[in-house]
């Protein structure tokens, strides 16, 4: 499968195109004068269990009527696309299969379409693998129907199509439609049975059809002879009998027309347009003529083109006189010619009025422009050879896409058709090419655009040239960042001219800068910098609607404040970042995969592990439809590190050294030593003290530093394993062994790196250097430094609710909490801090799963009174459907709410309950008996 080129084409469409594809999915009617063809109805229905059925014939034999008289007599459920040209880009085709299917059925390939929106490309086996797997699970049995196949030029949509009818679900037929034989191997299906046909021999009217056609059509009765002269003459070709009724109506000497009529396909088709057109009112001749540039039409576009009234009434009366209009929809808005039809009427137009046609063009681009239909006013505008406009709105068009998950796929074409003379002068198309060109992992080039852009300043006034200015450094600080070594003085300077530069509203560019600002900060260690600079990449980005870079900012925003040790506002804002991508069409796409993976991080920090593996899951499978390695390992590592947690000891270890085996070299994201470290950690838990000890022994102190850190990820990894892993062991060795000077040596580092953490504001790492020196002072016999180190532990981690930075020490942490909870309890003048302090003991207690149940509480149970705010009655009726397992979703359809008003109950309920998460939210309900146990 074409897995490699995959990531090439497919890139999201706007999402305006929807009104595109719902014609492209309208099956179409049968008309009350449809010559009923039951001997093909019955090839069409007798299976004989081949489930792929080509329908193969030239223009004009009645493919689609055939098709439109098999689905109204058929009690059969049925998908329909309609192809053309455009469906070549495969982000459009598959767009409309999906689009298709969810006509049938609204979830069926739901997860497929997210992906197929994504910033960066699923592999096609991805794609397809859900799709195939969510039409098994459909209850329903049905048939999709891909019509004018023929316009499909593209080989990777070919093999794709292939690997669908090869792996079709027992519920799904699938019919072609085309012109032409398609590319694929027909051969193979047709030696295996799979593939039923209808051919032109099939396809052709026979005596009997054609004398039903025309009495139909001509309300006559024609002599047998005069049947078969026209039955010959034609070939049984439908188009041919349907423009030699057009052209008989009104003769006297039918008899002289009929046994006159003769020649190729080709010729009859010229010669009986001709007769037709000839026929035509000249208004009518002159609004075919001049609406013949057009792909769609609709009553306004027409006025616009040909600049008279009355489209709407011209459209309907030429669809009843049978003149090759199509419908698109069932409201009567949009239609389009017969192909064959428009071939003749553009061939006559550029020969009777070659002047009128760039005119015409033009107005159809003015129309779509102010339609909010660009992509199809650029193509108008190159058609009529309209450059300098056509270029306008590539730059109007481009600076949006910068807001799209990718750029369009048609943006490439329409660079490359515009004159290098016109483009070079055009600094801002050099800035899209070189998004474009970034979007395709293509740096160097991308930063020679840029450079493009600069040279192509000359002459500009200075309010656009002082913009263009800002925009130029903003892209190189930003491209120069995914360089291998980044001069940090230089980008901090392109930045800083950028904002200094650009106006207020120019979001994309100003995002841009702030977004290499916040790289400059992390990786001189200013982590308040980092995420004021990463806040203003995130707004920036959000005002623009640009997806990547909001991802981008965001992500490193959550990490900063993780890494500050504000847990909660970490989490919320994730949620809100990830309702937003949501929101925006982004989800499940392989940038949200950094999302997700933050948010199951904390999750695990508070021990809500099943949310914290959905999310981890969910990560590593968003990160594996992208083309980014480093991403798929860095969230196999967060994955493992979630499986740990929860004890799943054998695929945390597998994944590990997945990660250990497969990280690409140089990753940012993770580093060997980190992984190293963590394999040390992961197997003292486990008991194997030996191997580990090998570890710490052939390594150094890793002293705390900021210089070094390149990403916001690679810090928080450094705090929770490289920093602390040798630690650890040693810790763990000391304990077993009695190696007093290892463990004074050990808890030296600690303080030396407590100094280190208090200093730069790593609050998770300051607790868990605190806990290990409270577990090295009972190792050591000093019990009181060991109890004053506990305590001061958990008054830091108390009001963020932290719990893995604990339990993750395991027993040694347990029973020193146990003691400490034991005699506080015995005093009678505990504080209120030691009295919160002892309930948060509680909990941790619980969550090592040791007894503190059975040890009497210094307060009494939670009650509904100790909520600070009560419940409202819809508020509970959302939390009984939360506890039911319901998504936001489908409590808002039973409910009958609108989605925005129940995440709002749903922000409520955590506030109240004073909860991060839906686990929590329903165990802290439980407590109260607002739920049953």
């Amino acid at each position: 499968m074409p897995s490699g080129s995959w990531a090439d084409w497919s890139r999201s469409w706007e999402p305006a195109l929807s009104t595109i594809l719902q014609t492209k999915l309208h099956i179409p009617r049968r008309r009350p004068d449809t010559i009923q063809r039951p001997r093909l109805v019955e090839r069409l229905n007798a299976e004989g269990g081949q489930r792929i059925t080509l329908i193969s014939a030239p223009a004009g034999f009645g493919k689609t009527t055939l098709l439109a008289e098999w689905i109204a007599t058929s009690e059969r459920c049925v998908t329909w696309v309609s192809l053309d040209a455009s469906d070549n880009d495969p982000a459009l085709f598959w767009g409309s299969f999906l689009a298709a299917l969810q006509r049938l059925d609204a979830s069926l390939g739901r997860d497929a379409q997210q992906l197929l929106a994504a910033p960066q490309a699923p592999p096609v086996e991805t794609l397809l693998a859900l799709v195939i797997n969510a039409i098994s699970a459909c209850p329903l049995s049905f048939v999709h129907v891909f019509d004018d196949y023929h316009f499909i030029e593209n080989p990777t949509i070919d093999e794709a199509v292939t690997f669908l009818l090869e792996h079709l679900p027992p519920n799904l037929h699938v019919v072609i439609a085309s012109r032409a034989d398609p590319a694929l191997p027909l051969a193979r299906w047709r030696g295996r049975g799979q593939l039923a046909e209808l051919r032109v021999g099939d396809l052709r009217f026979t005596f009997d059809e054609v004398a039903a056609f025309l009495k139909s059509r001509l309300q006559l009765d024609l002599p047998a002879s005069a049947i078969a002269a026209l039955e010959s003459r034609t070939e049984g070709w439908v188009a041919g009998l349907q423009l030699a009724a057009l052209s008989m109506q009104g003769r006297d000497d039918l008899r002289g027309f009929i046994e006159a009529f003769s020649g190729s396909h080709r010729h009859v088709l010229s010669y009986l347009a001709s007769e037709v057109l000839d026929r035509q009112p000249p208004a009518t001749l002159e609004f075919l003529l001049q609406t013949s540039i057009l792909g769609r039409m609709c009553a306004l576009l027409c006025e616009a083109v040909t600049g008279t009234s009355g489209a709407q009434a011209m459209l309907e009366r030429l669809e009843q006189s049978n003149l090759f209009v199509v419908p698109l929809d069932d409201e009567g808005r949009w239609y389009r010619y017969h192909h064959l039809f428009a071939d003749v009427l553009q061939r006559l137009l550029r020969q009777s009025l070659p002047d009128r046609w760039p005119e015409l063009q033009r107005r159809a681009s003015e129309w779509h422009e102010h339609d909010g239909s660009m992509a199809e006013a650029v193509s108008y505008a190159l058609a009529a050879q309209d450059f300098d406009r056509a270029a306008d709105l590539v730059e109007a068009i481009g600076m949006t896409l910068f807001a799209q998950p990718a750029v369009q796929y048609s943006l490439p074409g329409w660079l490359a058709a515009l004159p290098e003379a016109i483009a070079r002068g055009r600094p801002w198309l050099h800035l899209i090419r070189a998004w474009q060109l970034f979007d395709r992992a293509d740096i160097a080039t991308a930063i020679r655009s840029v450079d493009g852009a600069e040279q192509a300043l000359v002459g500009l006034e200075a309010h656009e040239a002082q913009n263009l200015r800002g925009a130029i450094a903003a892209m190189r600080a930003f491209l120069h960042t995914f360089t291998r070594e980044p001069d940090l003085d230089q980008v901090l300077a392109w930045a800083e001219a950028a904002r200094a530069d650009l106006q207020p509203d120019r979001h994309n560019f100003r995002g841009l800068a702030a977004a290499a600002l916040a790289f400059v900060y992390a990786m001189r260690g200013g982590l308040v910098e980092v995420e004021r600079a990463s806040g203003e990449a995130a707004e920036a980005a959000q005002a623009a609607g640009n997806i990547y870079l909001a991802t981008f900012a965001l992500a490193s925003r959550i990490l900063m404040r993780r890494a500050q040790g504000r847990y909660r506002e970490a989490t919320a804002l994730c949620r809100e970042a990830l309702e937003w991508m949501v929101s925006h069409g982004a989800q499940d796409s392989p940038s949200m995969s950094a999302l997700n993976t933050a948010l199951a991080d904390l999750l695990r920090e508070f021990n809500d592990l099943d949310e914290a593996r959905h999310h981890a899951d969910l990560s590593l499978l968003q990160a594996e439809n992208g083309a980014n390695p480093a991403q798929v390992m860095f969230c196999r590592f967060a994955l493992a590190r979630v499986k740990q947690a929860q004890g799943d000891w054998d695929g945390a270890l597998d994944l590990l050294a997945q990660v250990s085996a497969r990280l690409p070299q140089g990753s940012p994201m993770l580093h060997p030593s980190l992984v190293a470290a963590t394999s040390a950690q992961w197997q003292v838990v486990r008991g194997r003290l030996a191997s580990g000890l090998r570890w710490a022994q052939a390594t150094e102190w890793e002293e705390g530093s900021l210089a070094s850190i390149r990403t916001s990820s690679d810090l928080i990894w450094r705090c929770e394993h490289l920093w602390i892993a040798r630690a650890q062991v040693f810790i763990a060795h000391g304990r077993v062994g009695g190696d007093r000077r290892l463990l004074e040596e050990t808890r030296a580092y600690l303080i030396r790196q407590q100094a280190f953490a208090e200093a730069t504001g790593l609050a998770w790492l300051r607790i868990k250097l605190l806990v290990l020196q409270a577990v090295a002072g009972h190792a050591l016999g000093e019990a009181a430094q060991a109890t004053a180190c506990l305590q001061q532990a958990l008054l830091l981690a108390e009001p963020e609710g932290y719990v893995r930075v604990f339990i993750d020490e395991g027993e040694a942490v347990e029973k020193a909490i146990g003691a400490w909870r034991s005699a506080i309890y015995q005093r009678e003048d505990m504080t209120e801090v030691q009295e919160r302090l002892l309930s948060y003991a509680d909990r941790l207690l619980l969550a090592f799963g040791g007894q503190a149940a059975q040890i009497p509480t210094a307060r009494p149970p939670i009650s509904r009174a100790d909520l600070a705010e009560p419940l409202r009655e819809r508020e509970l009726d959302v939390l009984r459907l939360i506890a039911e397992g319901c998504s936001n979703h489908e409590i808002a359809d039973r409910l009958v709410l609108g989605l925005s008003t129940v995440k709002t109950h749903v922000n409520n309920l955590f506030r109240k309950l004073d909860v991060t998460s839906r686990t929590q939210a329903i165990a802290r309900a439980r407590e109260l008996g607002l739920l049953a146990s």
